[in-house]
């Protein structure tokens, strides 16, 4: 790869760049920071997410035939709501370095690590606190500019559409 990169900047060509993509997401977070125990009731917990896609390879990387995989970093925030009185919200900043494989021109699946910190101001319990989660996701391509995603993870599971 550095070699094809060595001889197309030699030659005074460009190599092709993938684009930035925007996404945004609903979704749903569980786990023991949202079951009744922890809260000390049973409220409907809801998150609303945006994503940067950075391409960290200028262009995807053959394996198999018709098969290729890309690495990419995601940068995002979630605000996350527990529907209950009062509503408690966060916010929580995150990494997330995400491996793709492209498995057919409009269908991409993908593993990540979701990385970050929680700030939940006036929550008794702990107002700051890690946040991490480990999902894989699709990707389907509907026409040039739109796409719609799907995110199951250890924690959450999410929709969006990527831009």
């Amino acid at each position: 790869m550095i070699g094809a990169l060595l001889v197309v900047s030699l030659l005074g060509a460009e190599p092709a760049r993938r684009p930035v993509t925007v996404s945004a997401f609903a979704g749903v977070p569980f786990g023991h920071y949202y079951s009744c125990e922890y809260l000390g009731s049973c409220a409907f917990p809801l998150m609303f997410s945006a994503r940067v896609n950075l391409p960290l390879t200028p262009t995807p990387t053959g394996g198999q035939p018709g098969v290729t995989s890309s690495f990419d970093l995601e940068l995002g925030l979630d605000v996350r709501l527990v529907l209950d009185r009062p509503v408690t919200a966060g916010l929580v900043p995150l990494i997330e370095p995400r491996w793709t494989l492209q498995l057919l021109p409009e269908l991409s699946a993908y593993l990540k690590l979701s990385v970050g910190v929680g700030w939940y101001p006036g929550h008794e319990i702990a107002a700051v606190r890690p946040d991490y989660d480990l999902l894989i996701g699709a990707s389907y391509q509907l026409n040039k500019t739109l796409a719609l995603r799907l995110e199951l993870g250890a924690r959450s599971i999410k929709l969006g559409v990527a831009l």
